[in-house]
């Protein structure tokens, strides 16, 4: 149960989410984060802080060698092995008949932004903004309001300050303090 909100603007990447932790009816509000920049890739994780610190901690040894200059093909060839590699070694796929799973996150990679789904597609939203967690919709319904009143005038901290407060207004698996960061 998250919110995380990932928004394009001005050629950079900005990445927000909120520092509830839920399970079931119980909550509690984390110090560690579900934002981060790991080798210039900006993360911003649901489903398990599990999932999170693998990624933050283990994606940095094992960053691909060459990159290539076609970032989507980049993110599908080279990172989601990398990804799946990590999260299998260490215990967090999950294996149903053949057929993995994890968990969701957002990543920002040179200006593009991308949701990484459960079973490892990578999508990119034809919007310059998207959100992962049980907060999606009501993040997602700010940010179009934002944009619809403010324009561009509007920060990037802003849109994402508001979609993610949202969130935590109006769902319970959404909570606590705001973070971002950028690339």
């Amino acid at each position: 149960m998250t919110i995380i909100v990932g928004y394009k603007k001005d050629g950079k990447v900005f990445i927000g989410g909120d520092t509830q932790g839920s399970s079931g009816w119980d909550k509690t509000y984390r110090k560690d984060k579900k934002v981060f920049i790991s080798h210039g890739i900006a993360y911003g994780f649901t489903s398990s802080y599990r999932m999170g610190q693998i990624l933050m901690y283990h994606s940095a040894e094992v960053l691909c060698n060459s990159r290539d200059e076609n970032i989507h093909k980049y993110v599908v060839t080279c990172l989601v092995p990398m990804w799946r590699e990590i999260l299998k070694n260490n215990g967090y796929i999950k294996n149903d008949s053949g057929r993995e799973e994890s968990g969701q996150f957002l990543i920002g990679i040179d200006g593009r932004l991308f949701s990484i789904h459960s079973d490892m597609q990578v999508a990119e939203s034809s919007f310059d903004y998207d959100a992962v967690g049980c907060g999606r919709p009501y993040a997602l319904g700010a940010i179009m309001a934002c944009k619809s009143i403010s324009g561009d005038s509007i920060s990037a901290e802003d849109i994402i300050d508001t979609a993610i407060k949202s969130a935590n207004s109006f769902s319970n698996g959404c909570g606590g303090d705001v973070s971002i960061v950028s690339v």
